[in-house]
């Protein structure tokens, strides 16, 4: 019995782009950019690599699509209690490390860091994150410079992630998230509250 991937549209209502997005989420989390292939997307997805051009056109289209996260900061802070100033870092903390906990968006993420050095629209792709999600939850604080509080913030969180996901450093990575919150959480303090002077 043959395992070679079907050929042309499945029968039935079409999943078939999704299975793509989903597959290369996970290609270009665990590849990068320029490991990643067509062919190897089409692979995971059980698919011909006709199917993967058809549906995306070019590898760029498909990795834009990709990278984009199911779910945003922004989204999961509208559906968090809100709490006192003096919580915030803990707040974000807790905020970041349930981001990383849904699949889809850490995998979005993690084909966006580990393009970034090669692929100019993945770095542009995290910076939008800073400037976007972090720099808005820093403008919510007190301090001044909220663009030079996100970059910081955004530091630390890349850190952790690096460190979890990509070289898988102990005790880190296996460390439980709320933990994580915890040691972040006075860091996330001083870069959202304190004094720049």
């Amino acid at each position: 019995m043959s395992s070679k991937p079907r050929t042309g549209r499945r029968p039935g209502p079409s999943s078939t782009r999704d299975e793509i997005l989903r597959a290369a989420r996970r290609r270009f989390a665990d590849d990068g950019y320029d490991r990643a292939t067509f062919r190897s997307i089409a692979a995971d997805g059980g698919v011909d690599p006709a199917l993967v051009v058809q549906f995306f056109g070019s590898k760029k289209q498909l990795f834009a699509a990709a990278t984009v996260s199911p779910v945003t900061l922004a989204e999961l802070s509208e559906q968090s209690e809100p709490g006192p100033p003096a919580e915030a870092g803990l707040r974000l903390a807790r905020l970041l490390m349930r981001w990383l906990d849904d699949e889809g968006a850490r995998q979005a993420l993690l084909g966006r860091i580990r393009s970034a050095s090669s692929e100019p629209e993945a770095a542009d792709a995290v910076r939008e994150m800073i400037d976007g999600q972090l720099t808005a939850f820093a403008a919510q604080m007190d301090g001044d410079r909220p663009d030079v509080r996100a970059s910081l913030l955004a530091t630390q969180f890349l850190g952790v992630v690096l460190a979890r996901f990509v070289v898988r450093s102990e005790p880190l990575a296996s460390m439980d998230p709320a933990e994580i919150a915890e040691w972040l959480a006075p860091t996330f303090d001083l870069y959202l509250g304190g004094s720049s002077a």
